[in-house]
């Protein structure tokens, strides 16, 4: 070996350079050892005069161990001619190990494992011993299957960070998206990927031709995380670093993260998209084989310093929420939501087996050449968002878009911005800040002590899902019944099923009963008052105002202004009408007969 030279790779191999005579050019590499540690980070051998003359010391990087090999004595001839021999005693067949790329006749250099029964991965139809072959197998490297994997799960690659396990090279993951007839270990090559190292990152080198939509997806990376309804929400959750840095995005290039079932035929993805060369974000799912998308918004590649993505899966209502925030120039964009919830199939979540989580990267079509995909971090953590990302400048962990939105809270305190469009806010549970912003909004704080804000156009506080009744009064921005709520630059106010009290403002409000008897207070303003079901007391105050009862016997009042009032509900001589004081200004739509009308034309 003297004058040749040793290095250490990351997928856990020394291997032995040897250079022709001039020294000027490689004339062989030899594997001399393999899979004796996790990830080999140095090496060093000691000639014939140092203290320990022919060792060879490797130090291992994941763990955190200093292997030596001893010189052996030569001699002899080594035969591995006979496939179920053993030449060099290290429990692997000859043709085992041939079949692997190792030295059949070098007992430090022997084939990837994993479950230890002497039969190499690459011929064993079943890397872990669970029953299942390697060929549809989600979780190939993992014999519980994720069963036993729970919530936080995190993989991180920087120096120093404990071995992640999992997959030759310790990536961290156990197993790949299968197509249900490729073994796993066809499905990614890993001299084509840096994973760790100074980057602390991971990388797929060439990102190849391929997508799970056509059932062709290779480097798909995944474990599985035993989740349910008894979990609450969580977020699987990644960050992608200077996608498409010094290149031109091509058509399908992507790449991001999902969760699904482990195969190609189901699952929810956000990935960063070439978006046919404009650059953006894009979510898409395939539920038994069947795929859609939603409409991309226009990020610019390349650009980005780095783009977290979410997925926040709540597994009661069987719902993804996708979102991301990019930032450019060291400067962290909001955390934006791309749309509303979208449905998954229950049976994804509802903890009868593990739910799968981990990478994608995409590129179809003969124009889309390889390109790499770096990755920083990878997580799944309970709750709606990520623990390492910076909060949005802005304050908001729920983001709508420009067009018209469906958000949703979760249990804890959201602050769910609608931006632009006409947008459907829930906070669901928690004490939420909504914020419907440009557009006329319909916002729900839900149970708890909300803020609604309206911000521009004709927003409703809507309140139609409260179990109790509502007192809300926009002259001073309060409710109360299904929580304590603050109530600005809104204007309209939809009440619940039971009697509620709802008061106006100086401006153009426009109220709607619903169920209940109840009260309903136009005051000052061009007012619109429908009591609808219920025994309804509507008083439009001052202002011209359109005052219309329902199917029981109401109180309909215009007061000052010139008012129109509207008490057809098919029963004659139920309602009370009063024009008010503008007299001669009213008019009014009524049943044949009434049980009062007075000061009307």
């Amino acid at each position: 070996m003297q004058g040749d030279l040793l290095t250490a790779s990351f997928n856990g191999t020394i291997y032995r350079l040897t250079l022709n005579d001039a020294g000027t050019a490689l004339a062989s590499k030899e594997a001399l050892f393999s899979n004796f540690g996790t990830t080999p980070l140095d090496v060093t051998a000691w000639g014939d005069a140092d203290p320990f003359p022919g060792t060879v010391w490797a130090a291992t990087y994941g763990s955190d161990a200093i292997t030596v090999f001893e010189p052996a004595a030569g001699g002899g001839v080594c035969d591995p001619s006979a496939p179920a021999g053993d030449q060099d005693g290290d429990g692997f067949t000859n043709s085992d190990e041939q079949a692997s790329g190792t030295d059949p006749c070098s007992a430090a250099d022997v084939p990837p494992d994993h479950d230890k029964d002497k039969v190499s991965d690459k011929t064993d139809p079943d890397d872990d011993n669970d029953g299942k072959p390697d060929t549809s197998d989600p979780f190939a490297l993992d014999p519980n299957n994720g069963e036993t994997t729970g919530l936080p799960l995190r993989y991180t690659w920087d120096p120093g960070a404990p071995a992640a396990g999992g997959l030759e090279g310790d990536f961290g993951f156990t197993g790949l998206m299968t197509n249900l007839t490729a073994n796993y270990a066809s499905l990614y090559e890993p001299t084509k990927m840096t994973v760790g190292g100074a980057a602390g990152a991971f990388t797929v080198d060439e990102v190849p031709n391929g997508d799970a939509k056509g059932n062709t997806q290779e480097y798909g990376f995944q474990s599985g995380v035993n989740v349910g309804p008894a979990t609450g929400v969580f977020t699987a959750h990644t960050r992608v670093l200077a996608p498409f840095a010094g290149i031109a995005p091509q058509p399908s290039q992507s790449m991001g993260l999902f969760v699904g079932t482990g195969d190609q035929n189901n699952y929810a993805k956000l990935v960063v998209s070439a978006n046919g060369g404009k650059g953006g974000i894009q979510f898409a799912k395939e539920v038994a084989g069947a795929f859609s998308t939603r409409p991309q918004p226009t990020v610019a590649m390349p650009g980005p310093n780095y783009v977290d993505l979410y997925l926040t899966v709540d597994p009661q209502a069987a719902t993804v929420q996708p979102s991301y925030s990019v930032t450019n120039g060291g400067v962290t964009g909001p955390r934006t939501g791309l749309g509303g919830p979208e449905p998954i199939p229950a049976g994804w979540v509802d903890g009868t087996k593990a739910l799968a989580a981990g990478f994608i990267s995409t590129s179809t079509g003969t124009a889309a050449p390889p390109f790499p995909a770096t990755w920083d971090f990878f997580e799944v953590v309970p709750g709606g968002g990520g623990t390492t990302e910076p909060p949005p400048p802005d304050g908001c962990t729920i983001e709508g878009t420009s067009a018209n939105d469906t958000l949703t809270g979760t249990a804890g305190n959201d602050v769910i911005c609608g931006l632009g469009g006409n947008d459907t806010i829930k906070g669901a549970g928690g004490n939420d800040t909504i914020k419907g912003q440009d557009g006329s909004d319909k916002l729900s704080g839900g149970t708890g002590d909300d803020t609604l804000e309206g911000g521009i156009g004709n927003d409703t506080a809507d309140f139609s899902g409260s179990l109790t009744a509502v007192t809300a009064s926009l002259t001073g921005g309060t409710a109360t019944g299904e929580g304590s709520d603050t109530i600005t630059s809104v204007e309209w106010l939809t009440g619940s099923s039971k009697n509620d009290t709802l008061t106006g403002d100086g401006g153009n409000n426009t109220f709607n009963g619903g169920g209940g008897s109840d009260t309903l207070k136009g005051e000052a303003g061009t007012d619109k008052l429908n009591g609808a079901a219920g025994l309804d007391v509507l008083n439009g105050g001052l202002g011209n105002d359109s005052v219309v009862g329902g199917g029981s016997a109401d109180s309909l009042s215009g007061d000052a202004g010139a008012d129109t009032l509207n008490s057809t509900d098919g029963t004659s001589g139920n309602d009370s009408l009063d024009g008010g004081t503008h007299v001669n200004g009213d008019t009014k739509t009524t049943d044949a007969t009434e049980k009062s009308i007075v000061r009307f034309p």
